[in-house]
C-alpha cells in the first residue's frame, strides 16, 4: 500500500489523474511479480498484492522512477511529490482479484492499512513489514539512505538524472543536453548517482536473497 505525502498541497483532479498515470507505469513494467494491480481506492491511496518480497522492492524502485520521468505539473511548473509505502506480508482470506485490488480481504490488508495510516509527523516513507525482521529492518535502513539521497534531488535536475541513470557514458550525455563532458562527470558524482545506484542494486539483492 501507499499514498502521496502531504497530499493537501497538490490540486486534487491534476494529483488524482498524475497518480494514476504513475500507477499505470509501474504496473506495466512489472506485470510479472503482480498478482492483483497497483489500483488507487481512495483519492491519494494505492494498493496492490504482489508475489514476493522482491517484486515488492522492484515496485517501489519503479514507481519512484516513474515520479523522476514524469513529476506532476501544474500550470506548467513542476510540483514534485513522494510516496509513503508499506510492503507487508499478511494473509488474504478472499479469492485474490487479478484485475483490480479492490474487494478483497484479510489481516493482511488491515494490518498494512493500518501500518500506512499510523499517526505522527515521524513516520517513515518506507515500512517493511514482513516475517523476517531481520531482513524488513535492513531494507528500511537502507530505504532511509535511499530517502535522503532523494530529497537532496531538485526536479529542475530530473530529466538529467534520468539521462544519467540510463547512460555511463558522460560524452553521451553531454551532447544530448549541450554540455561539456566534465560538466556531466561533476554533476554525477554531486548528485550521488553511483550511490543511488548501488543503493538499488542492494535493495534488489537483499530482498532477492531473502525469498
Amino acid at each position: 500500500m501507499g499514498d502521496v505525502s502531504e497530499s493537501r498541497e497538490y490540486p486534487g483532479e491534476a494529483l488524482a489523474a498524475h497518480l494514476r498515470k504513475v500507477i499505470g507505469v509501474a504496473t506495466r513494467r512489472n506485470r510479472e511479480g503482480i498478482r492483483s494491480p497497483l489500483t488507487v481506492t481512495l483519492g491519494d491511496e494505492f494498493q496492490g498484492i504482489v508475489r514476493s518480497l522482491s517484486d515488492g522492492v522492484r515496485i517501489i524502485l519503479s514507481l519512484e522512477q516513474a515520479l523522476l520521468e514524469d513529476p506532476l505539473r501544474v500550470d506548467g511548473d513542476a510540483c514534485p511529490y513522494r510516496f509513503r509505502y508499506v510492503l507487508h506480508e499478511g494473509i488474504v482470506e478472499s479469492p485474490v482479484n487479478p484485475e483490480i485490488a479492490h474487494n478483497m480481504l484479510g489481516p493482511g490488508l488491515t494490518r498494512a492499512r493500518e501500518l500506512l495510516t499510523e499517526p505522527g509527523r515521524s513516520r517513515p516513507h518506507y515500512r517493511i513489514d514482513i516475517g523476517n525482521p531481520t531482513v524488513g529492518a535492513r531494507l528500511e535502513r537502507l530505504f532511509f539512505v535511499y530517502e535522503s539521497l532523494r530529497s537532496d534531488w531538485s526536479s529542475k535536475d530530473f530529466s538529467l538524472i534520468c539521462a544519467l541513470l540510463e547512460d555511463d557514458d558522460d560524452a553521451a550525455v553531454a551532447e544530448r543536453f549541450n554540455r561539456h563532458r566534465t560538466t556531466i562527470l561533476r554533476r554525477r558524482v554531486s548528485l550521488k548517482i553511483r550511490e543511488y545506484q548501488v543503493l538499488q542494486s542492494l535493495l534488489r539483492e537483499i530482498s532477492e536473497d531473502a525469498e
